[in-house]
């Protein structure tokens, strides 16, 4: 006689015992709940006879007889396997016989007609039993039954699943399903943070478990055997964890999806009733074809990645002013990801770490008083720089950006909007901030460059024009650009960096009005192409000291005046036929002007230096230096 090791009591449970003679092993087994639960070696011969077979009882006169309630009884001409017993468990005989897996191909499949008995007792409810007989054999031998005595039919139930839980209490037990697992309030609470409730695909795949109402960790963890994941959405699956426990509740879960059609609106996450609301998970996917705003409760951390995306709509994770930490955020399309003042992000010190191939849509709302920062994990200089290689479309504002690679488009199409930000402790030989053609700058003010590299240290690249650069500071050593216009023109006002130290090619120029935040000081970095004068947006007053420094500027406005110009060394200025330029001041020249067909205009000027190298005069109006080249022309008002 073989006895399980476990003392079953009256817990008003179902149980699922099988036992199963192996004799090509020699052994005898008992499972209790998919479980070995005892086991001996069989020495005995399984001997076949005509003796009828009693259910319920030790004998077949009735004698020591089972007080409970069966639900089930099946006989099988072949020692099932465990994975068999366990996917059983769950199944009636149509359930059974439609498994798509034969044995022969999967190991936890049935060959049907092994089955020599199979007793569902739903006679009493919705099956009528063959004539003469109380009980039908479902399986192909028509070993139907007849009840000795009169036992009860217990009737079909009133399960109600909207009040249903299932509560895990075990030690290190695992929860065995095939496929998706549907539960409406589900509760672990296992005594000790060290005991585990695995879920476990029996077939191996990646199955979800879906919770309908509630998912709540008193004690203990629920973990994935391999790939098994958890979903909810937006009006199902609250998620609550113990005080205390946000960091191992469920940080071994495969992945959470937040997933639910045709619902948009807001939720929160972890619910806004969890005890502890500081949580660490693995992964979390926000898509679906809605609006849902998933709003984190407290400081979340990803240790794989937090993806957001929908097919319809916009689907956004919200900080809510909480922390996050994650290796990888790729916000798709449909996703957007919301920085609300005081969060600061934080990437994990890891290969591949930071916005991925993201396309959606990041905004980091920081204030002055409350602002936020993207930042890396790292104490020092980082073995991996987190990126923004993405076609993002980016909001920023109060926002400081650390020890990052570079932050750069991708496509074409996007849309930044950066104000009151602050880039520091980028990678080196990287552009901290690289803005591609094709894509839109609506605004880029206030923003300062600091902390550079230590070599190869470049300041921002641009390869879109904006005229409305204000207030940029570019701070600390560079050995590189410290801007760079790459084919197109550049405009800023009261913005400090070394106009020495600025990159331009043939199509790109820089303008800088109150440069250094000197009132009336007017820089002009022009490409070999030539600036025209008349494409400037921030043109330059009265008072203005202007500098050309490089390249070629066409004057092909009339009357401008200006306090002093300075042409310098290799820059070139020529002013456009019938076009006058007046300089009350110096002018003084040390580059070029080219006075060809086409650009036979005047420059007027109140003061001269003259003999400069390039310094050029006519005789109309000549006042006699003694430099007599009367090919050329120059007004002076002395």
């Amino acid at each position: 006689m073989l006895e399980g090791n476990t003392v079953l009591t009256v817990d008003n449970k179902w149980h699922h015992i099988a036992g199963v003679v192996d004799a090509d092993n020699d052994l005898m087994s008992v499972y209790l709940d998919g479980k070995l639960d005892g086991q001996v070696a069989w020495t005995e011969t399984i001997e076949t006879n005509n003796t009828q077979m009693a259910i319920g009882s030790e004998g077949h006169d009735g004698s020591a007889p089972f007080f409970g309630t069966i639900g089930r009884v099946s006989v099988w001409a072949e020692a099932l396997s465990v994975g068999q017993i366990r996917n059983m468990m769950f199944k009636d005989w149509t359930a059974m016989a439609a498994d798509n897996y034969h044995v022969s191909s999967n190991p936890n499949g049935f060959t049907d007609g092994n089955a020599k008995l199979w007793y569902e007792f739903n006679e009493g409810t919705d099956n009528a039993a063959p004539s003469g007989t109380d009980v039908e054999d479902l399986s192909a031998e028509s070993n139907n039954g007849t009840f000795a005595g009169d036992p009860a039919w217990a009737g079909a139930g009133t399960f109600d699943y909207d009040e249903s839980t299932l509560k895990m209490t075990g030690t290190n037990k695992y929860i065995y399903h095939k496929d998706s697992l549907n539960l409406y309030k589900f509760e672990i609470e296992t005594g000790g943070d060290s005991n585990l409730i695995t879920l476990k695909d029996i077939n191996g795949g990646n199955s979800t478990t879906l919770i309908y109402h509630t998912i709540e960790q008193k004690s203990g963890r629920l973990v994935s055997n391999t790939n098994e994941m958890i979903q909810i959405g937006r009006t199902f699956g609250n998620v609550l964890v113990a005080s205390g426990k946000g960091a191992i509740a469920f940080n071994d879960i495969y992945r959470w999806y937040i997933y639910q059609n045709s619902s948009s609106g807001t939720m929160n996450f972890p619910s806004s009733s969890s005890t502890d609301k500081n949580l660490t998970i693995k992964s979390l996917f926000l898509t679906s074809n809605s609006d849902i705003q998933a709003i984190s409760q407290g400081n979340i951390t990803f240790t794989d990645e937090l993806r957001i995306e929908s097919s319809g709509g916009t689907n956004t994770f919200d900080s809510n002013g909480n922390n996050i930490t994650a290796k990888l955020i790729d916000v798709k399309a449909g996703g957007a990801l919301q920085l609300d003042a005081g969060t600061t992000l934080t990437f994990t010190d890891v290969a591949g770490c930071g916005f991925g191939s993201s396309v959606g849509t990041l905004t980091s709302s920081g204030t002055s008083g409350d602002p936020n920062t993207i930042t890396s994990s790292a104490g020092g200089t980082p073995s991996n720089y987190w990126d923004a290689n993405t076609s993002m479309n980016i909001t920023a504002d109060y926002t400081t950006f650390d020890k990052f690679e570079s932050i750069r488009n991708t496509s074409t199409g996007d849309t930044w909007d950066i104000d009151n930000c602050t880039f520091t402790n980028w990678k080196t030989n990287f552009w901290p901030v690289w803005h591609k053609a094709s894509n839109t700058l609506s605004s880029f003010t206030n923003n300062t460059f600091s902390s550079p590299p230590g070599s190869n240290a470049y300041g921002p690249k641009f390869s879109t024009a904006h005229s409305s650069f204000d207030n940029i500071v570019i701070s600390g050593s560079y050995d590189q650009a410290e801007i760079t216009a790459d084919s197109c023109k550049l405009e800023f006002q009261n913005s400090n960096f070394d106009i020495t130290s600025v990159s331009v090619n043939a199509s790109g120029h820089i303008v800088s009005k109150t440069h250094d935040d000197t009132t009336n000081l007017y820089e002009i970095c022009a490409g070999s192409g030539a600036l025209t004068y008349s494409t400037v947006t921030n043109e330059f007053d009265s008072d203005a000291d202007v500098k050309l420094r490089t390249g070629i500027l066409t004057m092909n406005e009339d009357n401008k005046v200006c306090d002093t110009f300075n042409v310098f060394s290799g820059a070139t200025i020529r002013v456009s036929d019938a076009m006058d330029l007046y300089v009350q001041g110096v002018f003084d020249n040390d580059g070029t002007w080219v006075q060809t067909a086409g650009y036979g205009g005047d420059i007027h000027v109140g003061d001269f230096t003259p003999f400069d190298s390039g310094d050029i005069l006519d005789n109309t109006e000549f006042v006699d230096t003694g430099f007599h080249d009367t090919t050329h022309y120059l007004e002076m008002d002395l």
